[in-house]
Formats: structure tokens, C-alpha cells, sequence
């Protein structure tokens, strides 16, 4: 199935109002869509999770930001930046 082109601000929009949807994801205060080669799976792509000070549950925010990046990265490529 081929994936939809999306630029960086619309799948970091994405990715944090998924991973806040996690119980302990209010923690998470922005997340940063990277560019990346892409991968044996095709995605080109990775994800960084910022969150606020005093945050306990870091497991908690790790496994929603990697089930967050493998159901995006499913759906969705990283559109090249036109300069």
C-alpha cells in the first residue's frame, strides 16, 4: 500500500495528538518529525518526544512514541522540502 506524502509540521501535529492520547501522554509538551534514508520498511522519517520537567513515566511516553511512529510511519512518508 503506498503511503501519503505529509509535510514535517502535519505528522509532528499528528504524532502529538496521538501520543497524548496515551494515558501519560499529557507529559509530552512537542515531538520532532526527523528526516531520515529511509528504511528496509520504506519509512523516511523518525520521531523525538519532548517532555516537561518532573515527568515519572518516561517508559510510559517511550512505548506510546514507538507505537505512535510504526502506525504513522505505516500510513505516512515524509514529503522532501521544496527550497
Amino acid at each position: 500500500m503506498a503511503r501519503i506524502l505529509l509535510g514535517r509540521r502535519e505528522l509532528e501535529r499528528l504524532a502529538l495528538q496521538q501520543i497524548r492520547s496515551f494515558p501519560g501522554g499529557e507529559f509530552v509538551v512537542a515531538v520532532e518529525v526527523e528526516g531520515q534514508q529511509a528504511d528496509e520498511a520504506g519509512a523516511n522519517w523518525s520521531l523525538c518526544t519532548y517532555v516537561k520537567q518532573g515527568c515519572n513515566s518516561l517508559e510510559v511516553i517511550e512505548r506510546a512514541t514507538s507505537r505512535t511512529r510504526q502506525m504513522l510511519q505505516n500510513q505516512y512518508n515524509l514529503r522532501p522540502a521544496v527550497w
